[in-house]
Order: structure tokens, then C-alpha cells, then sequence
């Protein structure tokens, strides 16, 4: 059980380190825009 339990909590962080890197991504991008207008 404690094995199954640590593979699904590392999946997860895996899913949320996917969901904030686009994020990430776009905030930089958002920046970046606003400093060339």
C-alpha cells in the first residue's frame, strides 16, 4: 500500500508540474509584452 501510495503522490506532483509550467509560460510571456509595448 505505502509503495502504491508514494508512486500516486509523485504522479500527482508530476500532473501539477505540468498544469504550472504553461502557466508559467504564459505569465513570462504576458511580461515580455508588456515591456516591448
Amino acid at each position: 500500500m505505502k509503495s502504491t501510495d508514494n508512486t500516486q503522490r509523485a504522479l500527482e506532483k508530476l500532473q501539477t508540474m505540468e498544469e504550472v509550467k504553461p502557466k508559467k509560460q504564459k505569465s513570462v510571456r504576458v511580461s515580455l509584452e508588456r515591456e516591448w509595448k
